[in-house]
């Protein structure tokens, strides 16, 4: 299965059921771009959320008068539906041929209330836990302002946060909040657009990557200090951009260590 493949149908079955990332967010308790990470297939849609948004997009494209086989678990995994690809045929084991049997051979009122117990049986089975979901994500506040854009007045109350959620996997414990990076001077570590989770420090270590302010100027850089010589430098990891000299003159604020980074 191609991740991306499956991204696009994802998308293309909201589209076609004719709802936006935000109503669907809502009805799981994340956020839009969390939706939106699952539609560029830069995250992986677990098992349990990808069997509701199948739901709830067959029930919003048979309400437009859609075709609700664009939702199906079936196409979105393979893009393959029966009207797609006649030859395929769906097995079924000997106790199951047996009930479809019976179900055919049933008159009308009986058929009926297969269906409603089959389908109460269905949702039941199928419906993610919620908190479960919700604990398979942490919500992380993020400053709209980037590290290394060359402004002043850097991580100020002022500058703005957003709340964006992560799955739990991607963010290292002890993060605070996180930093969007602009500029490819951290490359190979770092790429450019990620955002970087921080834990608050006053300093940090000789050799370890933090979020400074120097001058009033927000960048992500790696510290490096020679103690003999008395000297600190701010170096990139792209070997392109010259390390810089901290002078007696400059004002350098360190806000805390960079743990690791997130591409959205």
């Amino acid at each position: 299965m191609n991740k991306n493949d499956i991204a696009k149908r994802l998308l293309q079955a909201r589209k076609t059921a004719n709802m936006t990332q935000k109503e669907i967010a809502q009805k799981f308790g994340l956020t839009y771009q969390a939706i939106s990470n699952y539609e560029r297939g830069t995250t992986k849609v677990e098992s349990a959320i990808l069997v509701k948004l199948c739901e709830i997009y067959k029930e919003q494209i048979k309400a437009f008068g859609g075709d609700p086989a664009l939702a199906d678990m079936r196409y979105i995994l393979t893009g393959e539906t029966n009207t797609t690809n006649e030859a395929l045929q769906v097995s079924t084991t000997p106790d199951e041929q047996v009930l479809i049997d019976k179900y055919r051979q049933c008159d009308t009122r009986g058929k009926e209330m297969v269906d409603n117990v089959l389908n109460y049986e269905y949702n039941r089975s199928t419906t993610p836990n919620l908190d479960n979901v919700a604990k398979s994500f942490i919500k992380v506040r993020v400053h709209y302002q980037a590290a290394a854009a060359g402004l002043s007045n850097y991580l100020t109350e002022e500058d703005g946060c957003e709340e964006i959620m992560f799955p739990s996997s991607e963010v290292p414990f002890g993060t605070d909040y996180g930093v969007r990076i602009s500029g490819d001077s951290m490359k190979p570590t770092i790429p450019n657009g990620s955002i970087v989770f921080v834990k608050t420090k006053p300093a940090i270590e000789s050799g370890q990557i933090g979020i400074f302010a120097l001058n009033g100027d927000g960048y992500c850089k790696r510290l490096k200090v020679d103690h003999e010589r008395g000297v600190i430098w701010l170096e990139s990891d792209n070997e392109k951009y010259k390390r810089m000299r901290i002078s007696a003159d400059d004002e350098l604020r360190t806000y805390g260590e960079v743990l690791g980074w997130a591409k959205l």
